[in-house]
């Protein structure tokens, strides 16, 4: 049996088994903060799914997720400015997919991509009316600490057998040309971005976790690996955060010791690394020349896009967009693959209208924010949420906010963040 039907089979039998303790579980409730584990195994399993003959488990993972998420809403979550944003919203894209599609597969299709962003809205309104104890917080800690070790270990075992290429490489042989280079298994570009939300919310996971060394191996860890693969949006994401930490003073350069132990003990592993990293970077450089960015494509798609939308003398596709399919845009727009940045993918699947909708989901974000019953909470609370907001709002640009397994972790703390600055952090600790 080969290593990749291995890690499908591990994978799948895990997935198995959450699924069985969320039928198990007397409070429902907590099945929400499971969920980065439960998606990063589902992720493993599809990324291996086919070599095992077992193609068919993404269809699979949508629909289960899809399910829990739906009852999850139902059971918890009350009416508000922010949930009401999202429901309309939705409503909105499934009259459209409904309306477009000509085909009983392309209204599949177009449901595809409506339920990813779904799965991914919902968490965060699920975990604003779900989380309301400490034991929850140190629940979800726990389930984010043991996906970024499933993460870490998966980076290990791939590289040890020799399995899949880097993220920059489309052929093999283009691959073992140069050398020194980690793998990346089967994951996409997205995945990584999972290791930079799990390193910005370590001041969070030491609130409950005391295993303050170990806790400082995975954060340096976790940031050689971004440094091996050089994913710029990933990185990016973390050098942002940090700033934002420490924009708030002392206290939050304190509560952030483990990523600045983390970055220290960095520079120690980093030497014996330092062939691979010199490597990639040559590879990469040339993503990196600020002069050359502003003509890459998710650049120049963006342009189009907007200007489109400008001059478009269609009020049809003006207000509604083009459609769910971003690879159909090549007819319209000139461009020769699908759309990457976010605000160019909501322009053309849903047009003016569904793009100011979005905005107001973002803005009734803000609002919970701004109408937090706690008068002064606590500046690490605080902080965590503009991280989490403004990188999210940064990342859009990269694109993917259909990716369920970063997007949920992201989603689950902003949820996280604005419960605690609701209850106060005395109550939830009583």
């Amino acid at each position: 049996m080969s290593i990749e039907v291995l890690l499908f089979v591990f994978s799948l039998l895990s997935v198995i088994f959450l699924t069985i303790k969320f039928i198990d579980l007397k409070n429902k409730s907590f099945i929400v903060f499971y969920l980065p584990l439960f998606n990063i195994f589902f992720d493993i399993c599809i990324m291996h799914a086919s070599v095992a003959g077992f193609e068919s488990i993404n269809y699979i993972r949508g629909f289960l997720t899809l399910i829990i998420i739906l009852f999850l809403w139902f059971k918890y979550v009350k009416s508000d400015f922010l949930s009401n944003s999202i429901i309309i919203y939705l409503i909105f894209l499934v009259s459209l997919a409904i309306f477009r599609s000509d085909s009983f597969l392309s209204l599949l299709n177009n449901f595809s991509f409506i339920s990813k962003l779904t799965i991914t809205l919902m968490i965060l309104p699920i975990a604003l009316n779900a989380f309301d104890s400490f034991e929850k917080l140190k629940l979800s800690n726990s389930i984010l600490l043991y996906t970024l070790i499933i993460f870490l270990s998966y980076i290990i075992v791939v590289n040890v057998f020799n399995i899949g290429s880097n993220l920059y490489f489309e052929r093999e042989e283009d691959f073992l040309e140069s050398s020194k280079i980690i793998r990346s298994g089967a994951l996409d570009g997205n995945s990584f971005n999972i290791l930079s939300y799990i390193i910005l919310l370590s001041p969070v996971i030491q609130l409950t976790y005391k295993k303050k060394f170990f806790l400082t191996i995975l954060i340096a860890v976790s940031l050689l690996i971004l440094l091996l693969v050089l994913r710029r949006s990933a990185l990016l994401i973390v050098i942002v955060g940090i700033f934002i930490y420490f924009s708030y003073g002392r206290r939050l350069v304190q509560e952030n010791k483990f990523i600045v132990l983390g970055l220290i003990l960095l520079l120690f592993i980093s030497m014996f690394f330092s062939e691979n990293i010199e490597n990639i970077f040559l590879q990469r450089q040339g993503r990196f020349d600020i002069y050359k960015i502003s003509s890459e494509a998710r650049f120049t798609e963006t342009s189009f896009i907007i200007d489109n939308f400008f001059n478009n003398k269609h009020i049809e596709y003006l207000l509604f967009g083009y459609g769910f399919d971003t690879t159909g845009f090549v007819s319209n727009l000139s461009i020769s693959r699908a759309l990457h940045a976010d605000y160019s993918v909501l322009l053309y699947t849903s047009g003016w209208v569904g793009t100011v909708l979005y905005s107001l989901i973002l803005l009734s974000i803000v609002y919970k924010y701004k109408n937090k019953s706690v008068i002064s909470p606590s500046k690490l609370w605080n902080s965590v949420f503009w991280v989490l907001f403004i990188t999210s709002t940064l990342l859009a640009f990269s694109g993917r906010f259909t990716t369920i397994s970063f997007r949920s972790i992201l989603m689950l703390y902003l949820g996280i963040s604005l419960a605690t600055m609701k209850l106060g952090k005395n109550k939830i600790e009583s």
